[in-house]
């Protein structure tokens, strides 16, 4: 009655190099233990809606708890509802303590796989700039953060973004347009990514409709010198591409014979 799954390790399979590629970045960022209370929420709230008058009774006259529980039922939903709001305040103090909302991206990183290791929590916002990130490390250098916007509202949530042809993205989604997103876990080309949201991942976006009108506009550069990214290469060697058979977001070199 009160528990919910949640899938934190769907499988990456493509045709394609550069979206199997893409998947490998976001494979990486949901590796790093870390859970997000935004991802849980439509969980916890749809688990309020079906108890409502329970939840009324128990949240509706404290803000910032709640009434005694009486039964087991009560209790069970006391429990996962007051976790949920002590993990947003946990990730508020988070962020807080390791300055991941800094204008300085090149200690954003440490700054943010600090987080994910000594606090366990992450949003949106860690992801995709940690997504956006490995992609540069690999070479994709006209990789940003974009924020999405659902018919006429701009929604609070991030992802990341780039062109496969080289080109600086500038808010037009084409068909070389590809969007990493680790908080849902799915990376795919954008036009595959937003029938994604309007159908498998819906629950996270409230309101949207299956002719709903999505679209993207830059929100975070993340810019490194060359400097600076051949030392992050260099102290995160995990977060770089390695494999013998071709390059990152390349097919494979044909052998000799």
């Amino acid at each position: 009655m009160y528990s919910f799954s949640i899938n934190q390790n769907p499988s990456f399979t493509s045709r394609s190099p550069k979206i199997r590629d893409a998947q490998w970045v976001c494979q990486k960022v949901r590796s790093l233990p870390h859970i997000s209370s935004t991802y849980l929420t439509p969980n916890v709230q749809d688990l309020a809606n079906k108890n409502a008058t329970l939840y009324k009774r128990l949240f509706e006259n404290y803000p910032f708890g709640c009434s005694f529980a009486n039964t087991q039922d009560e209790l069970k939903l006391a429990k996962i509802s007051t976790w949920h709001r002590h993990l947003v305040d946990r990730i508020a103090k988070a962020r807080e303590t390791w300055h991941v909302e800094t204008n300085d991206d090149y200690r954003r990183v440490g700054n943010i796989l600090n987080q994910f290791k000594h606090d366990g929590v992450g949003n949106c916002g860690e992801d995709a700039y940690l997504a956006t990130t490995i992609l540069k490390l690999n070479g994709i250098e006209n990789a940003c953060v974009a924020k999405i916007k659902i018919d006429k509202s701009w929604i609070d949530h991030v992802v990341s973004v780039f062109n496969t042809d080289g080109s600086a993205f500038d808010g037009k989604v084409s068909k070389n347009t590809i969007i990493i997103d680790p908080w849902v876990g799915a990376a795919d080309f954008a036009q595959n990514m937003f029938l994604k949201y309007k159908s498998i991942y819906k629950k996270f976006f409230i309101g949207i409709r299956a002719n709903s009108e999505i679209k993207l506009r830059k929100f975070d550069y993340v810019l490194f010198t060359k400097d600076e990214l051949t030392v992050l290469q260099k102290k995160h060697k995990f977060l770089i591409y390695s494999n013998n058979n071709r390059d990152f977001m390349q097919k494979a070199t044909p052998t000799s014979k």
